[in-house]
């Protein structure tokens, strides 16, 4: 028993030389796995990076796409169309609703189609900004996870841990090696698709580098039905097609027909009349949806950024913790890792936000934040 306390005191000693061995080694394993990335940004031609903002993906895109090119000339067309027809001399009451109603629905497929991609290449450009926050993280984790690995495993060697706990750790690791991966892979297929929505070479560099202000969105649900009323497109649309039937029921009374035709012919109204109702409270309750969705997203940022705030204070007590040497370098690691996570849901919040947000701005006919444009541009 006298010689028991020594040989434990050795054992702690040489666990302890292990774990301070394996912690300074983090900022090494750290730098290696951003090896890769230093030197293909060092190489013998490395490609100038274009920096990216918001806007400019979407000029880009906008630019090099050619479907809402095509819906801009059909748009022009119908407004050339509308202008013959009333220059061929006077036109009735249905004449007239039905070239207005051609041209605004031309109009409004060039619109869908600009607006759809202005959605896109913003959704795009926030996802891939998320993939590369999603990538850093798993690589700093899978950094921290094989220095924990080599700790485990000297504890085994020299018989503090069980074999159990290095096969443990070592499953852990892989675990974390196959998200690296995921990660990774997730970023590049992101970025391939980014860069070809916007006309730009595979291989192209470029650096994303705005983050999206949170506008609020201050209007009850009242004032934005209201609102949908008089600017959506859908609404106009249903109302003139109804105006049209009417039209053409009254035009049938007036040429006295058979009471069977007469009869079919307001039968079909009072279809037209139930299908624009349908159609209206089912747009409605999609505006609704939309609403209270933008409403929850709100709040969920609220969450995100009192979380973020929380996370950013107990970061700045590890960072003095970890200058006064009360942390090893290992815990700071750990606590960087812990603030870019709370960073990525943070953005994840703000970015659900502005997209829910455009899509309302979309649905009730209200200009977006860029992007719009006229066929006398």
């Amino acid at each position: 028993m006298a010689n028991s306390v020594p040989a434990r005191s050795w054992i702690v000693l040489m666990i302890a030389w292990a774990v301070l061995a394996s912690v300074w080694a983090v900022p090494a394993a750290l730098a290696q796995d951003a090896a890769p990335d230093m030197e293909a940004a060092s190489g013998e031609n490395p490609a100038e990076t274009l920096r990216l903002t918001l806007e400019e993906a979407v000029e880009l895109a906008l630019a090099y796409d050619l479907e809402h090119e095509i819906a801009r000339l059909n748009w022009e067309n119908a407004r050339i169309d509308s202008r013959i027809a009333q220059a061929s001399g006077p036109a009735s009451a249905y004449d007239r609703l039905q070239q207005e109603l051609e041209e605004r629905r031309a109009e409004n497929t060039y619109q869908t189609a600009r607006r759809t991609l202005v959605m896109d290449v913003v959704e795009q450009y926030l996802n891939l900004k998320q993939a590369e926050r999603q990538r850093e993280i798993a690589r700093r984790e899978l950094a921290v996870a094989r220095e924990e690995l080599a700790i485990v495993r000297e504890m085994v060697r020299i018989g503090e841990r069980h074999a159990q706990d290095e096969r443990r750790e070592e499953n852990r690791v892989a675990g974390l090696e196959l998200s690296a991966d995921a990660a990774a892979r997730a970023y590049e297929t992101q970025l391939r698709e980014f860069l070809a929505r916007l006309g730009l070479p595979e291989n192209a560099a470029v650096e994303l580098v705005d983050e999206p202000e949170l506008l609020p969105f201050d209007w009850d649900l009242d004032a934005t039905l209201a609102y949908a009323q008089e600017h959506a497109f859908a609404v106009w649309e249903r109302e003139a097609s109804l105006r049209m039937a009417a039209m053409d029921l009254e035009a049938l009374r007036v040429q006295d027909p058979p009471p069977l035709q007469l009869e079919k012919a307001e039968n079909e109204y009072r279809i037209a009349e139930l299908n624009a109702l349908q159609a209206e409270r089912s747009f409605a309750n999609d505006l609704r949806s939309a609403y209270y969705t933008l409403m929850d997203a709100a709040r969920q940022y609220d969450s995100a950024a009192v979380d973020l705030e929380l996370a950013q204070a107990a970061y700045d007590v590890a960072r003095r913790q970890h200058e006064a040497g009360l942390s090893t370098d290992l815990d700071w690691a750990q606590a960087e890792i812990e603030l870019l996570d709370a960073e990525r849901a943070y953005y994840d919040s703000l970015y659900a936000y502005v997209t829910v947000r455009l899509e309302l701005l979309n649905l009730i006919g209200h200009p977006l934040d860029f992007g719009e444009d006229s066929p006398d541009r």
